[in-house]
């Protein structure tokens, strides 16, 4: 059980928790590749990509900077298409697809997520953004109008470590300048946001937009609107 009644900052993971690629993985990469002479369709796409994130997600990084951010989605999109046909030039094709993930109207918001955000702010929390991301994120941020609802945005190549790392949860705790036991990490991840943050003392809570995923968390999140029902309505003190 999570205790409210000290939780003073609160820091929410970006992509699976606040917003989603937006229709989808697969229809944006097939929308893509169809420029490049490909055409696969968006379900193998989705398919082949959530496969091949899943298996990078399991090599731990040390430290990180955009360059190696860039080399390891190389090594994802390269994996995504394995199994299927090839581009002729495949740096035209990642170029693409990187800027295309770059841009806001790929990207939507999950619901009510600038409300609650908004509604957090004005109860007197400090609210973030602690993500494993780039510097495309603030970019996004900006696009879907949530940006300026932050106090801090804690990115991962721009301070050189990324979750589950315990080095991220550090440093973002010294940005909003609280101690662990009024930190609450939202995020939709057991592995890079909820045993992480409970290893530095903070608390969490694991969202769960889709049902069919589900841990079994009793006191999982089914939307973010269900945050402002736990806690207080006016930040402690």
């Amino acid at each position: 059980m999570i205790n409210t009644d000290i939780i003073k900052g609160i820091t929410f993971d970006a992509g699976g928790t606040l917003v989603r690629p937006y229709p989808s993985v697969g229809q944006i990469y097939s929308d893509v590749m169809k420029n490049h002479g490909l055409n696969h369709g968006k379900d193998v796409l989705e398919e082949a990509f959530r496969r091949s994130w899943k298996k990078a997600q399991k090599a731990p990084r040390g430290s990180i900077d955009e360059a190696s951010e860039i080399k390891w989605w190389k090594d994802v999109v390269m994996e995504t298409l394995s199994d299927l046909d090839k581009p002729k030039n495949f740096e035209n094709l990642f170029n693409d697809l990187w800027n295309t993930f770059a841009d806001a109207r790929h990207w939507k918001l999950y619901d009510n997520a600038r409300d609650v955000l908004a509604q957090l702010k004005d109860r007197g929390y400090r609210v973030a953004v602690l993500s494993n991301w780039d510097n495309r994120l603030r970019g996004i941020l900006d696009g879907v109008e949530i940006l300026d609802l932050f106090d801090q945005v804690v990115i991962s190549t721009e301070v050189g470590c990324e979750k589950p790392d315990p080095g991220i949860f550090h440093i973002a705790q010294k940005m909003i300048g609280l101690p662990p036991r009024a930190m609450l990490h939202v995020g939709d991840s057991h592995y890079h946001d909820v045993e992480a943050s409970r290893s530095v003392g903070w608390q969490c809570l694991l969202i769960q937009h889709h049902p069919e995923l589900s841990h079994g968390d009793d006191e999982a999140l089914k939307t973010l609107q269900d945050l402002l029902q736990i806690l207080p309505d006016k930040c402690p003190s």
